[in-house]
Formats: C-alpha cells, structure tokens, sequence
C-alpha cells in the first residue's frame, strides 16, 4: 500500500484574508462615490476612479496634495470659504472621529466650474494606536441637484416677485395633513400669517 501524500496546507485565515482584500480593492475600484486615503499629515496617498473623474484629476496630480493646496477653492452652500482646516478630511483627522455628510463646492485650478460634493470623511487606526494613521474621505457628486435647487429657488423667486407686482397669492393644501399654506400674496391679500 503506498504512503498517503501529506497536502500543503496553507495557514488557516489566509484564503479569507485574501478574499477580503480583494473584496475591498473591488469595491473601492468600482465604487460610484469617490474615495480618497490620506495620510495623517492629511497628504492624499489613494483615490478610486470616481474621485478622480469627479475632481477632473489624473491620480499623479492628487497624491502628495492636501487639503491646503493652493489650487483648490472650496465653498458653503452660502458661497462663503470653506477654509481648508474645516474640512471633514482635516477635522476626521485631528478629532479622530467621523465626520460628515457635509456639503461643500470644490474648485480646482482657475477654473469657475464648481463641483459640488457630499463628504464624510472617517479617521482610520492602526491597532493600539489613538492618532489616526489614515483618513478616508467619501464623497457624491451632487453638482445636478445643486444646480436644480437654483433653479427652482430662482424660479420661486419669480413667482413671489410677480405676486407681488400683480397683486395676486395662491394657497397649497396637503389633504393628508389637514393643512392650507399660503403664499406671502395670499397671506397679505386675505391679513393671513401665512398659513390658513
């Protein structure tokens, strides 16, 4: 009767970790949202595609950069700076806790094309270890939602002028909710507060 062949075995736990490094590298590869690893001087290192089709960089032109770049120009949703130390990248890192969603417009170069995005931005820990090692920032490109928005609050703005110079008003009523809104026309044709 012939020996039995021992099989090479490999470690226990090294199929799955390789499993679960190769899930992670698919997911940040084909994530729709951008995805940028810093490191804890807040120096981007990594960014998924999206990112960089969201931002319009090549990943040569993103690495070593931070936050404090002066090619980037960041702004509220007021239009007012958004300075570099306030953003949830920077904050994740020195706080050490998440941050975000936030929304901000990001400008790069000397552009006037605003990107708006939706942040949040997660420290990450080596084991033992209470300073963050890394960042993780996510972000949306929400720029067709914003764009809407100033639309609609344009239009509206229409509507409420030609109220007033015609003298006119409406009234929204939300049958489900018993309630009748009126329009600032409405309320002062009728002496209302402004809802029925």
């Amino acid at each position: 009767m012939p020996a039995k062949r021992k099989s090479a075995k490999r470690p226990v736990g090294v199929d799955r970790e390789d499993r679960t490094l190769d899930s992670h590298r698919l997911i940040f590869e084909t994530s729709p949202q951008g995805i940028i690893i810093a490191g804890p001087e807040g120096q981007m290192l990594e960014a998924n595609p999206a990112a960089l089709r969201i931002l319009g960089l090549s990943l040569e032109q993103l690495q070593g950069m931070t936050n404090f770049d002066p090619h980037w120009r960041t702004v509220h949703e007021d239009g007012s700076p958004f300075p570099p130390e306030e953003h949830p990248m920077t904050r994740a890192l020195r706080s050490g806790q998440a941050v975000g969603p936030e929304v901000m417009g990001v400008r790069y170069g000397a552009g006037d094309d605003t990107r708006w995005l939706e942040v949040s931005a997660r420290p990450l820990f080596r084991p033992g270890e209470t300073r963050a090692a890394h960042v993780m920032a996510t972000f949306a490109d929400i720029t067709e939602r914003k764009e809407i928005e100033l639309r609609l609050r344009a239009s509206q703005g229409l509507l409420e002028r030609a109220e007033v110079v015609a003298q006119l008003g409406h009234f929204q009523v939300d049958m489900a909710a018993g309630q009748v809104q009126a329009s600032e026309g409405a309320a002062r044709i009728y002496g209302l507060a402004g809802n029925a």
